[in-house]
């Protein structure tokens, strides 16, 4: 069984929406958990985070499993 291919883009701009690895996303998850006086991370649904500064309402960033992956 493979493992899923995740996407990372931001909120505002879906067309640029770009394949990760899941290394390089768990890292990040965890350096925006850490920082946890700037970012919010919310998980949203199964293999789905967004991403928000605490200033802001609106999620910066998306995080997701990639639909298009066969």
């Amino acid at each position: 069984m493979t493992k899923p291919n995740f996407t990372f883009h931001f909120a505002d701009e879906p067309q640029f929406r770009a394949n990760s690895p899941r290394q390089t996303l768990a890292n990040n998850l965890r350096s925006y958990r850490k920082h946890s006086d700037r970012y919010k991370v919310k998980r949203i649904g199964l293999h789905r985070y967004t991403v928000q500064m605490w200033h802001q309402n609106s999620p910066i960033a998306i995080i997701e499993i990639n639909s298009s992956a066969g």
